[in-house]
């Protein structure tokens, strides 16, 4: 009996000292917690949101927060560990909200649970129900053509980070505005994909999107990455030159000047698949590559006015016209060092300071009977380049052109190139276009100068209108408003 009433009297100071610690009323405070939604969700953020209900107003609890990781967890114990909002204690009910932009990994699934807790009853009470949301990814990018042919475009390009997929899709009239939009190309893991079942000779607008699921959800990019291409000539259809616009060739965006020999040159032809750009305008020594609408480039070395020329060719051989830029390498200008005045002291008066004059008058050359023989020698070399300067310019005066043979579209070489010539000191060919080609261009031009001159030209064959083929008639024009 001694032991019951010993037993009797250890326990129930012991139950005491538990309730004083563990009030009862504290242990009933949070009835429940809800998880709630994840807004502004972006690539490396979130906002998470969260609601608290108590058993009565007054009763109050200075922890909540939310567990956070990358795999479910039904406990509560997420990975990634837990993020406690502090200022409390707070008191009734209400939603609380958790912004990260930390988020390590795009296009990850994350999982989370609000919890709130008391200090006087530390276990955390955790939402019923798991929240997840999926973070955001990048855009591809650089999507480029590797490939064609008649019925088949091979693209490629840098898949986004974050990505599971890079969505294709494609239209003969206008970009896709969505992943729904237009033809599916492909949906690729990859790089690089091939659009087949095309139709030959046709211009396709391709444009593709960043994509990926995870955790039963699924997000696309906000941007895309676009490309426009022509599929490959239909058999036995005409092969058809690249046509060149305006601004088919533009340095620097149009600039007059630079002080750097690396320039950015903007390209753009019509039914071209190769290019080739030189500083050379005989394109001697430059090889051909794929069309692109830019591309880095070197200017040749010395300052003055460089000129950039380029040739377009379409997929069954044809070349362009030649076109071309021109900018002004310059020196770069060094800064000008602003002199540091010299303080006068108060009790000298400053010096005055005379204007320099505003020319320095070269002196004049010696006379010659004043001369050295060393001077003498020198003057004489000078003379002697000088007269040779002027021999040169009087044999390029007396250079006259013959043009004996008949040209017509297709036609290549140095004649060609002299037709040119005379068609642009005519103004009737555009200034570098003597390409020495004879393309599409160069004919309009003739048949324009065979209508200018009609009485000589057509009149006695009978014709009417320019026929673009540079025979006789024209020839003997040519030859006359050449010099011969």
């Amino acid at each position: 009996m001694k032991n019951k009433f010993s037993l009797f009297f250890f326990v129930i100071p012991l139950v005491a000292l538990v309730f004083l610690i563990y009030p009862q009323t504290s242990l009933a405070a949070i009835t429940s917690v809800t998880t709630g939604s994840a807004t502004s969700t972006s690539k490396t953020g979130v906002q998470l949101k969260g609601t608290i209900d108590i058993a009565g107003a007054s009763e109050t609890y200075d922890r909540r927060g939310f567990n956070l990781g990358t795999t479910s967890a039904a406990g509560g114990n997420y990975n990634m560990g837990s993020s406690t909002e502090s200022g409390g204690p707070w008191a009734g009910d209400g939603s609380f909200y958790h912004t990260t932009t930390t988020l390590p990994t795009k296009g990850e699934a994350y999982y989370f649970r609000a919890y709130a807790a008391s200090s006087t009853v530390p276990q955390l009470t955790y939402g019923g129900t798991e929240g997840v949301f999926l973070t955001g990814i990048d855009d591809p990018a650089s999507l480029a053509r590797t490939v064609v042919t008649r019925t088949s475009i091979d693209l490629s390009w840098t898949k986004g980070t974050g990505a599971g997929n890079t969505y294709l899709r494609y239209s003969t009239s206008q970009y896709p505005t969505s992943i729904t939009d237009g033809t599916q190309g492909c949906i690729s893991s990859g790089t690089s994909c091939s659009v087949e079942s095309l139709s030959c000779g046709t211009n396709y607008y391709f444009r593709a999107w960043s994509s990926t699921t995870d955790g039963g959800l699924s997000t696309t990019s906000d941007g895309y990455t676009q490309l426009t291409d022509y599929t490959s000539s239909c058999p036995g259809a005409r092969c058809l030159s690249p046509e060149v616009l305006a601004d088919s060739l533009v340095i620097n965006q149009g600039a007059a000047n630079t002080q750097t020999r690396e320039v950015t040159l903007s390209l753009q032809a019509n039914n071209a698949t190769l290019m080739t750009i030189c500083n050379d305008n005989r394109f001697i020594g430059c090889s051909l590559e794929s069309y692109s609408t830019t591309k880095s480039w070197t200017l040749t070395e010395g300052e003055g006015e460089k000129t950039v020329y380029a040739l377009f060719l379409s997929d069954c051989g044809a070349n362009s016209e030649r076109v071309s830029d021109t900018i002004v390498l310059q020196a770069p200008t060094a800064p000008v060092p602003t002199p540091t005045p010299t303080p006068t002291p108060e009790s000298t008066p400053a010096p005055e300071v005379m204007p320099a004059p505003a020319t320095t008058p070269t002196p004049a050359e010696k006379p010659i009977f004043q001369m050295t023989a060393v001077e003498l020698q020198v003057k004489i070399a000078e003379i002697l380049s000088q007269i040779k300067t002027l021999q040169a310019q009087l044999a390029g005066l007396k250079e006259t052109v013959t043009f004996e043979n008949n040209l017509k579209y297709g036609d290549q070489g140095d004649e060609v190139v002299k037709l040119q010539e005379a068609l642009i000191k005519e103004g009737l060919l555009a200034q570098g276009l003597n390409t020495g080609w004879f393309g599409s261009l160069t004919k309009a031009a003739v048949i324009k100068f065979q209508e200018k001159y009609a009485s000589e030209i057509l009149a006695p064959s009978g014709l009417t209108k320019g026929t673009g083929l540079v025979a006789s008639a024209t020839r003997a024009k040519l030859n006359k408003l050449l010099g011969k």
